[in-house]
């Protein structure tokens, strides 16, 4: 059998605070064994060996029950015997002398460096890239709509461009006829004031309409006064059917004066009920679900005025 230590017990024997045990570790099991790969680690230890000497710290156990049994085998059956109760537990701790404090700082220095022991860690003065750098980035340098470039064309080509915006519809805001013409806002202003009026009222309030002189739909006679505003709330309550005749004339006269409406303010010119107006509406006209008239009506092209009006009424009434 071998030897593990020897135990050495001083003072009172009671197990109170005047009892001292001390706890000497048996020699060959203190030497660190040599490792025949590392030669370098062999020679940092040198005479570095596990602490011999310890020290018994004892407490009494008072919030546990702790008993001890032994279990007899040499019997047929397993004999179990009650032998004591447990009192005080000892914890074993090293003595905090030199070699154990040498040992804990070889310990440390080993933490330090790499698993096989043979790269040490280097400090590096400089900083360490591994992407060439370059001094102006694509992300960073590249300017808001740099892809969309207005550049200024001769006035002539814009106001052709114009023109041809203005035969598909009567109305237009300015942001539209700049993505239509692709031209500077600044730029594009000057040509627009010069063939347009803007409107400052209703129905179709900041947008702008070719001047008199260059519509292309007859003569059309602005009116200082629309019918939508000057309305009075509550005066057209009581809503009547008409024959279908009056009506169909009530609204050809109508878009004489505008070319888009809104289903309320025929409702107002004409003054029938909003079920019995749709049916003839619908039959007159055509329902935009685009900008720059959305949710607006505008004749068909078979009853617009800007043509042959009596010879389209007279055929549809017949």
């Amino acid at each position: 059998m071998q030897e593990i230590g020897r135990i050495r017990m001083s003072g009172k024997l009671s197990g109170d605070e005047s009892t001292q045990i001390d706890f000497t570790i048996a020699k060959e099991l203190t030497e660190i064994p040599e490792d025949p790969e590392d030669k370098e680690a062999n020679k940092e230890n040198g005479d570095q060996s596990i602490p011999k000497e310890h020290q018994f710290s004892l407490s009494r156990v008072d919030n546990q029950s702790l008993v001890l049994f032994s279990v007899d085998d040499s019997k047929d059956t397993q004999q179990i015997s009650f032998d004591g109760i447990v009192d005080q537990k000892g914890e074993c701790r090293p003595v905090m002398s030199n070699r154990f404090l040498a040992l804990n700082k070889m310990r440390a220095i080993r933490a330090t460096q790499p698993p096989n022991g043979r790269q040490p860690v280097k400090q590096l003065d400089r900083t360490i890239t591994v992407f060439k750098p370059i001094s102006r980035h694509p992300t960073t340098t590249a300017k808001k709509g740099s892809l969309v470039k207005n550049c200024r064309e001769d006035r002539e080509p814009v106001r052709n461009k114009l023109f041809k915006a203005f035969e598909k519809h009567q109305y237009y805001h300015l942001k539209d006829l700049q993505m239509l013409t692709g031209q500077p806002l600044s730029y594009l202003k000057i040509i627009v004031r010069e063939l347009c009026v803007y409107n400052v009222k209703n129905p179709h309030k900041y947008m702008w309409e070719l001047k008199p002189e260059f519509r292309h739909y007859g003569t059309i006679k602005p009116i200082s006064r629309h019918p939508t505003t000057t309305a009075k709330k509550g005066s057209l309550v009581k809503n009547c059917r008409e024959d279908r005749e009056p009506v169909r004339n009530k609204l050809f006269k109508a878009f004489e004066n505008h070319q888009y409406y809104h289903l309320k303010d025929l409702q107002m010119l004409t003054g029938q009920p909003l079920s019995y107006l749709k049916i003839i509406v619908r039959e007159l006209c055509v329902y935009n679900v685009k900008n720059p008239h959305k949710y607006m009506w505008e004749l068909k092209p078979e009853f617009r005025h800007y043509g042959t009006i009596k010879a389209a009424n007279s055929r549809a009434s017949g």
